[in-house]
């Protein structure tokens, strides 16, 4: 498999697949001794474990990942492990620990790094922020990434820049900018920030008072949402409907609608602190994961 195909398979929401695919290659990159395109795949695997909801296991594949990075030559290996440690914090609902591990990765973008990089790295900030609390932040991460997204092509980082910006507008301007930004990930087929975009529409609608658009937009989220969770094993389907922001939204659609049948995510496990995990860059900034 190309990097190009799990990029395609992580768009798409076909994130079992991506595990076993990366899995399968981090294995004959082992094997073969080739020692980069085993931290890429690692890395990768972690990147599914983490959207599966598989916490636990993505955060097994982090360790190995700075293990492995640890004696790469490459300026890239630190920051990619420490941005997918970040992902794993941020499925788990920890905003200021994946804080933490991103800004020591933007921190470390070797001056080479590219735009769509830089971008992306600004706008998982914002989005961060957002969640921590700081909508100030929040503000400031946004404009430096949009001022990078309007000179690369890239529609899928114009699609998440447009969604951010809604949380900064007006029910009836951003109403607009997540239509735009629905179309856009609609197109290219990309169901984890269309659910997104819907839940977002959904509260602009509640908050002009359109209860039936509210209703219908949610439906839609939710709809994406069972879409990729028909893809993951039965027994990971707790944990699918638990990260992240898709526990929030099952507790939002129950409360809203509580005569209709949304999942019942599974109580979190253990917290589990990643001090304990030799390998695992984030060890004083106290943050905990849970299965």
């Amino acid at each position: 498999m190309s990097r190009e195909e799990a990029q395609k398979l992580q768009i798409e929401g076909r994130y079992s697949e991506l595990l076993r695919a990366a899995v399968a290659e981090q294995v004959a990159a082992r094997d073969a001794g080739r020692a980069q395109d085993e931290l890429d795949w690692t890395i990768w695997a972690a990147k599914a474990c983490r959207f599966i909801g598989r916490t636990y296991e993505g955060m097994a594949h982090a360790v190995h990942a700075a293990q492995l990075a640890a004696r790469s030559p490459s300026p890239d290996a630190a920051v990619a492990v420490l941005y997918v440690q970040a992902l794993l914090f941020k499925g788990a609902r920890q905003p200021a620990a994946a804080l933490g591990l991103l800004d020591q990765a933007i921190a470390l973008l070797p001056e080479q790094a590219e735009e769509s990089s830089r971008a992306a790295f600004e706008l998982e900030r914002a989005e961060l922020c957002l969640d921590a609390g700081r909508a100030n932040e929040a503000r400031i991460a946004l404009a430096r990434a949009a001022a990078r997204v309007q000179w690369i092509e890239s529609t899928r980082l114009l699609a998440w820049t447009m969604y951010l910006r809604s949380h900064f507008e007006n029910p009836v301007v951003a109403a607009g900018l997540l239509t735009g930004a629905q179309q856009i990930a609609a197109g290219m087929k990309c169901p984890e920030l269309e659910w997104h975009i819907q839940w977002k529409l959904a509260v602009c609608m509640s908050r002009i008072g359109k209860r039936d658009a509210e209703e219908d937009c949610a439906r839609r989220a939710l709809g994406l949402l069972r879409g990729m969770a028909s893809t993951v094993s039965p027994d990971d389907a707790a944990a699918f409907w638990r990260q992240g922001a898709r526990g929030e939204f099952v507790e939002y659609f129950s409360a809203r609608f509580p005569s209709s049948a949304a999942p019942r995510p599974a109580a979190a496990g253990v917290a589990l602190d990643p001090a304990v995990l030799p390998g695992f860059v984030l060890a004083a900034l106290g943050g905990k994961l849970t299965a």
